[in-house]
């Protein structure tokens, strides 16, 4: 957003011929609404295609400058194909993949991972981690 203030959402059809219910879904990327994850830490959760449960999930994690991090989301249940993206503390998308990210971050801050379905349209439930390569994180069994 450019600025502070009140801004307005357009929803129209791609066409402007068809009418139905939609969803809007609105995240911050500089500041995201997320559920913190350590380095380790495995976490599940359940992809939808509605507001409850919904359809994106976000989790965040801190990080140091030269990390280089590998993220893992499996299905466990469902048709979910997990699709992973990670934004840095300035919002700006860095990367993306199925089922697996790695990367070299480039600056300390807080991360934002978000996880899908790849195509948007399936529904499971998932399991989620992180780890540090370069630094290992410890890891409790569980």
């Amino acid at each position: 957003m450019p600025s502070a203030g009140t801004s307005k959402i357009l929803v129209m059809d791609s066409s402007y011929g068809n009418t139905g219910g939609y969803l809007i879904y609105w995240q911050r990327w500089n500041n995201p609404c997320a559920s913190a994850i350590s380095c380790g830490q495995i976490t599940t959760g359940f992809i939808g295609t509605a507001a409850d449960p919904p359809f994106l999930r976000y989790y965040s994690f801190n990080a140091s400058a030269n990390d280089s991090v590998t993220i893992r989301a499996t299905k466990t249940s469902g048709t979910l194909t997990p699709y992973l993206g990670l934004y840095n503390a300035s919002g700006a998308q860095i990367g993306t993949g199925a089922g697996q990210l790695d990367k070299a971050l480039t600056a300390s801050g807080i991360y934002t991972v978000v996880i899908r379905d790849q195509n948007s349209i399936n529904t499971g439930e998932y399991l989620l981690t992180w780890l540090k390569v370069n630094d290992p994180c410890s890891v409790t069994p569980s």
